[in-house]
């Protein structure tokens, strides 16, 4: 949807099985060069967020909207957790600092957002606040509406709550809510999925209609979107690359993981967007070795790679060449897609030789666009 000297959130990959593994379905994994992609750092004005990651982010026409994170310093060891809204405009690159009124979500990094067009609505589900060395850690379960018309802040009491929990992926479809995996408070994967009636007021869980060898293990942090004009989910885990009928309740395996034993690298916590008939995948890190020195608290290794996956051909590639500035390398930052550009905001770098050598963890105050022009 980023914790201090080993961070149970962003470390469960390490022993959980929660890395981000894509596993490549074509007989020949190549590398997709294509000019069509321009890379821009943005020029922008405003009240500009500070720096932090795992804000919650989602999109309203032309505005972004960034909820929360959590500013979780390595030098300091000090965790500061946010609760403010921003607003940023893509036609004039300009950032908002809004004051709601209503009933405000506490504190929290580790959220998710979406946002009805039809109502002009943000709705923000769960997240993660923790003290020093994650004492009193918790996870929320509650769901706030954010009115952009009234600018106003309001909390929902719906039945049946789904438990608790951190960094779930969360769309609309059809007046409906649906939110995936995430992890509880003792940092087990949650395997469910929830529906959300925006009508009714009502959570219900979603029942897969196939036997469990046929679905996907628990995702700590599900990447992915809706396939454009049709009630499917595309998202992908460590087990592989899965697509979800809304209407048949039924997942399929569609790259499974051993297919010609060829893996993509193993990245977690990258930046992802739907974007035509794509799925983008870019930074994060890379969990195959990474530096514990120059303060970190466990293994870093920001990557500034992208990929993308092909819906038509249900194949992964690699892309290897942009243009304009060098793709970010940046991980636990907030992305969303508007129209056929990826926007990429805060998170963090961190650099530090074999010798220890290096500045460390450093916050990102840039803002990024990539824009995927496809021929």
């Amino acid at each position: 949807m980023a914790l201090l000297k080993r961070s149970p959130l962003k470390s469960m990959s390490y022993y959980n099985k929660m890395i981000l593994h894509f596993i490549v379905a074509s007989l020949i994994l190549a590398s997709f060069n294509t000019h069509a992609i321009t890379v821009t750092k943005l020029a922008t004005s405003g009240q500009h967020p500070t720096a932090r990651d795992a804000a919650a982010i989602t999109t309203l026409g032309e505005d972004i909207y960034l909820f929360g994170g959590v500013k979780d310093d390595f030098a300091s060891k000090v965790n500061h957790f946010y609760n403010d809204l921003y607003r940023f405009n893509v036609k004039t690159n300009t950032w908002e600092k809004l004051s709601p009124a209503g009933d405000t979500p506490s504190p929290r990094g580790y959220a998710t957002a979406v946002a009805d067009e039809k109502s002009g609505t943000l709705y923000v589900f769960g997240g993660a606040y923790y003290c020093k060395n994650f004492a009193n850690m918790t996870m929320y379960n509650d769901l706030f509406a954010y009115s952009v018309k009234k600018n106003n802040w309001t909390r929902l009491h719906p039945l049946n709550s789904p438990p608790p929990r951190a960094q779930p992926m969360m769309w609309l479809m059809n007046d409906k809510l649906y939110i995936y995996g995430g992890a509880n408070a003792k940092w087990e994967i949650l395997p469910n999925m929830w529906e959300y009636s925006l009508t009714a007021n009502q959570w219900h869980q979603v029942v897969f209609q196939q036997p469990q060898t046929n679905i996907p293990e628990p995702i700590q942090e599900p990447v992915g979107g809706l396939v454009a004009g049709n009630q499917k989910l595309l998202t992908y885990d460590d087990k592989g690359t899965w697509e979800f009928d809304v209407e048949t309740k039924q997942w399929e395996n569609i790259i499974p993981s051993q297919t010609n034993n060829r893996s993509l690298p193993q990245v977690a916590y990258a930046n992802a967007a739907m974007i035509g008939n794509y799925l983008y995948l870019q930074g994060g890190d890379l969990q195959s070795s990474g530096s514990t020195k120059c303060g970190s608290p466990y293994p870093q290794n920001p990557t500034n790679s992208l990929w993308r996956f092909d819906i038509s051909k249900r194949a992964w590639s690699q892309i290897t060449k942009v243009k304009g500035g060098p793709l970010p390398r940046i991980k636990w930052s907030s992305s969303v897609a508007v129209k056929n550009n990826m926007y990429i905001f805060l998170g963090y770098d961190f650099q530090c030789n074999d010798k220890g050598n290096g500045p460390g963890q450093l916050w990102n105050m840039s803002d990024y666009v990539l824009n995927f022009a496809h021929d």
